[in-house]
């Protein structure tokens, strides 16, 4: 036993060479210790800026904005009078940074979807608003799970609705839309509403462009089924749910969607097909069809924590962030190269922890400088913020 840990302990060293972090920085006040999770994080390409949201125990938001290991700016940001924060979620465009929230009312303990911006990098934000609501005589839950598509500052969220006030809750899920320029949000309507499914805490979502025209895509979970839905009118209408998978039953932390690129119309659906198995399905016609299940990672990693997608010298790749098997984490990226995957490993900067968020951006000015930001929750209950330039590591097959 302790042959094998000393083996484990020389592997994860020898492999956290080939990704270089720069040092942590525990950024999170131990006034705000416990955190429920990692919120959100976004990167400007154009300035390599990263925003960090995290959600507290108290219900309020803890904000970072760093450039590398630089800590710019922190700040603590407290939901309005009787309400406290559950999902915090970030989005950009140019100058303009938005959040939208889940806010939950003392009083009621219904939940409403919140939003505020910042025009100055973070610096300042205006007061929440809320996203207007229908009137209703039904009691609804609106749950939010960070499904954003923001096209040239146009905003789409989706997310789902609970009629608490219904025996049988069924699955409906609610829309609302922001134009370019704009300071609020449209009053929200609904997708659809279907019987056949209980209702869902969980929504994924993405855009591609197709002929200079948006395309939105979500899944969404339908009794453990992946349900897949298309609008190409900015969420004015949508497709009929169609099953693209089965997932485990690991829904809300296994499953992501991402863009490979707004042009190319390839989309990729990541999801935990068992227990022990994480598979990835693969769009390459703006979600009309999808291929096989691809089996990423199999019988020694558990659900997936984060998804993205990257630019590494000019090459796209896919980043999956998992727990390893030896314990810690894992950074797996996989180059992507006619339609052909190339996996590498890249161990994780510590050996605890759970719940992250991930943000990568290439420099737009020098097409080289590429960083990866992770943020992360320990299990000692503070934030951690790692960067790595990324530039020039050696990648370790997996």
């Amino acid at each position: 036993m302790i042959a094998t840990t000393k083996v484990l302990l020389l592997l994860a060293t020898v492999l956290s060479l080939a990704f270089c972090w720069d040092t942590p920085v525990r950024v999170l006040p131990t006034s705000f210790k416990s955190i429920t999770e990692v919120g959100s994080l976004y990167m400007d390409p154009e300035t390599m800026i990263t925003h960090a949201i995290v959600v507290t125990s108290r219900g309020t938001m803890y904000m970072q904005i760093s450039r590398a290991n630089e800590l710019l700016l922190k700040r603590s940001i407290a939901p309005p009078e009787d309400y406290i924060l559950g999902t915090a979620c970030l989005t950009a465009y140019g100058e303009k940074v938005t959040i939208l929230a889940s806010l939950v009312n003392f009083q009621t303990h219904m939940a409403d979807v919140w939003f505020m911006d910042s025009v100055d990098g973070g610096n300042s934000w205006t007061a929440y608003r809320k996203i207007p609501v229908p009137e209703s005589p039904y009691r609804f839950d609106r749950t939010l799970s960070c499904p954003i598509a923001n096209v040239k500052g146009r905003i789409t969220v989706v997310y789902g609705v609970n009629n608490m006030t219904s025996d049988t809750r069924p699955l409906i899920l609610g829309v609302a839309t922001r134009a370019p320029g704009a300071d609020d949000f449209s009053q929200e309507r609904l997708i659809g509403v279907w019987p056949q499914y209980r209702n869902t805490y969980f929504v994924a979502a993405a855009y591609t462009q197709r002929n200079g025209q948006a395309l939105l895509h979500v899944i969404t979970d339908g009794n453990n089924k992946l349900l897949y839905l298309q609008s190409a009118n900015n969420g004015t209408t949508w497709t009929a749910p169609v099953t693209v998978a089965t997932a485990s039953g690991i829904v809300m932390s296994a499953t992501k969607l991402v863009a490979r690129g707004a042009a190319s119309g390839d989309l990729y659906l990541s999801y935990e097909k068992s227990p022990t198995t994480l598979a990835l399905l693969v769009s390459h016609d703006h979600g009309k069809s999808w291929t096989r299940a691809y089996t990423l990672l199999e019988d020694r990693y558990y659900g997936p924590y984060t998804l993205t997608m990257c630019r590494k010298g000019g090459k796209d790749v896919l980043t999956q962030y998992v727990p390893c098997k030896h314990g810690g984490h894992c950074l797996f990226m996989f180059e992507i190269t006619d339609r052909a995957f190339t996996k590498h490993m890249y161990i994780g900067p510590y050996e605890d922890g759970h719940s992250a968020a991930l943000a990568c951006a290439e420099a737009k000015e020098t097409r080289k400088e590429w960083m990866v930001a992770l943020s992360s929750l320990q299990y000692d209950d503070y934030f951690y913020f790692y960067v790595t330039h990324n530039s020039s590591a050696t990648a370790v097959e997996a």
